[in-house]
Parts: structure tokens; C-alpha cells; sequence
């Protein structure tokens, strides 16, 4: 089968993740061998892609990335240990595109179809998590193509439903969801002051947000960026006290000695390559990083996703407090949104006097 041969690794476009999954395996699923053995399941599932003689026209290539973490002198400080769990391939799939040309015995310009090779990167860490790198389009067909073989169907509520087409594969295939109650949760930590727990990850700064809602001062939908003071930003903090919802955050998070700047979407992680610890990596190291990063966000979206309702979600304190932060900064609102204190006075299962409902 071809593999990535070459002396270095590297990556074509952005460390844009636009899709991250949790992988669950049936009970005596062929997968269950190790991570060598999963490896060359997963390949035969998915079928070889070649440039010639190959009876479909999408398929994978194995990517060398675990040797490259384990050879790679800057993968270090722990991150070598990524390799342990790391299965990589890349998926492609071949597409027609049409163009004007000219062909033979033809002295006008003709549309003829060109056949283009598109791919999207898969990362597994085995045997809990998969992320697909790539142009959203390029992902969808990845997903698409990757559930429908492994006994794993997406449901449309962003579940999974185990397929009887292949019992011995994947129990459930689950998009990880970055909801606007985690994100909101987040924040919170960062205001406070105080990093999440069970995590290694530290919030170093958050830079920008996106909320959406209904239309107020400052329209449907509110964009606050490149700022520092983010936590302090009289726009974000009210629209959040006008019941909007938070679509992104981005900022430099920490993990151990690295930062990296990184934009958490509900279904979207983008690290940012041209800033903090990862602006002068080379590509091996940025892709240990993220992956890092990834693994260490999806198991702290999953603590919280088991929090108590006490801890999941802000108590009636914390908006009250970024209703004086909007205050301290000039701007005066008349009240905090009666839907937003309803919807989380029934979330924590407070009494209603304590959100003064």
C-alpha cells in the first residue's frame, strides 16, 4: 500500500479540526487488539488508495506521523508518548471538476471533466478519540465514508446508532460537541481567575468570542476580537446577559511549558500555527501539539458534560458580577435577561428566589 515516505512531515493547509469524535468499539470488536492490530483493521476497512488498478475511488494512506513523533528530537517533554496511542491515515477521494480545454481533432475550446484528488487527515487516538483535519467538505466525505464502514452510523441528533452491517466495529461514533454552555464555562474560569480542574490545560487568555441571539443594540449576531481584556468586554458581557448564546472563544491556552492560541467552535477546533509556542515549530512538533491539545479538551469537555448541575453550569453570582463589570465599564443596563435566569435557575435546580423569579 503507499505510505508517506518521506524525511520530514508535513501538512497541507490549516491545523483546522472540523471534526472531533468519540469512538466506541462493539464488544469483541476486531479492534480490540492493540493499537498495531487496530491500525491494519482499519486500513483494510477503509480500503487502500492507489493511483492505479483500484476499483473505488475513495480510499486511505497510512501516515507515518507515530514514527515521525518518535524520532523527531523537538517531540519531547512528554510528548513523545502521543506515538503510544496514535493511529494516522490520511483519506482521499477523487472528484471531477469541469474546465474549458482544448482536445484533439477539436479546434474549439470543449468542457471536459479534470479528476482532482481531494483528502482529509484522521488522527486516532486510540481507542477513544478520532479528529479529521481538513476543508469541511473534505471531512464530511471523511465522516461519511468512515461511519458507514465502521458499523457506526452518525444519527441525526448527533448521536450514533451501531450499524448491523459490521457488528464487530464501532459501537458508537459520537461528534464531541463544544456547546455554549462549555464555552460558557470556560469563560466563567477565566474571569475567576482560576483554570479549570482535572485538566492540564491553563487559560492563559481569552482574545475573541461569538455570540448569537436575538437582535439587540448590537445586532444578531456579536463578534468581539483581538482584545486582551475579553473578560471585560461591555458587548460580549452583555450579550451574554441578554441570553445569547457563545459560539467561540479563542485564546492562548497552556499545557505544561507550551501556549497555543486556539479557537474552540461547537463542532470546529482551529489551532493557530503563526502565534505563541507553535510559530517556530516545525510541522512534527505543531501536529504533537495540537494533538495534545485536542486530547486534553475533549477529556475535560467530557468532566464537565458529567458535572452536577451546581458545578456544570454559573450560579445567579456570577451574572450579577458581569453585570457590575458592564457597569464599571460605562455601560448601564436596565435589567439581566429574565430568560437566561429562568433557563439556569432550572438547569442548577435552584429556587426561584435566588435568580429573583
Amino acid at each position: 500500500m503507499l505510505e508517506e515516505e518521506t524525511d520530514d512531515f508535513d501538512y497541507q493547509g490549516y491545523l483546522i479540526f472540523n471534526g472531533v469524535y468519540r469512538t466506541d468499539l462493539h464488544q469483541g470488536s476486531e479492534y480490540q487488539g492493540g493499537i498495531y492490530d487496530a491500525e491494519s483493521q482499519l486500513i483494510g476497512d477503509l480500503g487502500r488508495f492507489e493511483d492505479t488498478e483500484r476499483d473505488s475511488d475513495k480510499g486511505v494512506i497510512k501516515l507515518l506521523l507515530r514514527d515521525f513523533f518518535r524520532d523527531d528530537d523537538s517531540v519531547s517533554g512528554g510528548l513523545e508518548e502521543l506515538a503510544n496511542n496514535l493511529i494516522a491515515i490520511r483519506f482521499l477521494y477523487e472528484d471531477r471538476i469541469e474546465k474549458e480545454a482544448y482536445v484533439p481533432d477539436e479546434e474549439k475550446l470543449q468542457t471536459v471533466e479534470i479528476p482532482v484528488v481531494n483528502d482529509a487527515d484522521i488522527y486516532w487516538n486510540y481507542p477513544n478519540y478520532m479528529y479529521f483535519r481538513g476543508a469541511k467538505d473534505d471531512v464530511a466525505e471523511a465522516i461519511d465514508y468512515t461511519s458507514s464502514l465502521l458499523g457506526a452510523d452518525v444519527a441525526t441528533d448527533g448521536g450514533s446508532s451501531a450499524s448491523s452491517i459490521q457488528p464487530t466495529g464501532f459501537s458508537r461514533f459520537r461528534p464531541v460537541s463544544f456547546d455554549s454552555d462549555f464555552l460558557l464555562w470556560l469563560f466563567q474560569h477565566q474571569y475567576n481567575d482560576n483554570d479549570p480542574p482535572a485538566s492540564a490545560i491553563e487559560i492563559d487568555t481569552l482574545t475573541d468570542a461569538t455570540v448569537t441571539g436575538d437582535v439587540d443594540v448590537w445586532g444578531g449576531n456579536n463578534v468581539v476580537g483581538d482584545t486582551s481584556q475579553l473578560i471585560e468586554s461591555p458587548p460580549l458581557l452583555s450579550a451574554i446577559l441578554q441570553n445569547k448564546s457563545l459560539k467561540m472563544i479563542e485564546g492562548g491556552f497552556a499545557i505544561n511549558d507550551n501556549t497555543l492560541q486556539s479557537e474552540i467552535q461547537t463542532n470546529k477546533v482551529h489551532v493557530k500555527s503563526s502565534v505563541k509556542s507553535i510559530k517556530r515549530a516545525n510541522d512534527t512538533r505543531r501536529m504533537a501539539l495540537s494533538i495534545q491539545f485536542l486530547n486534553e479538551l475533549v477529556d475535560l469537555e467530557n468532566h464537565w458534560d458529567n458535572l452536577n448541575p451546581q458545578d456544570k453550569y454559573p450560579s445567579y453570582d456570577f451574572f450579577l458580577d458581569l453585570f457590575d463589570t458592564c457597569r464599571d465599564q460605562g455601560m448601564t443596563l436596565d435589567s439581566i435577561s429574565e430568560p437566561l435566569r429562568r433557563e439556569y435557575c432550572n438547569k442548577r435546580g435552584d429556587p426561584d428566589q435566588e435568580w429573583d423569579l
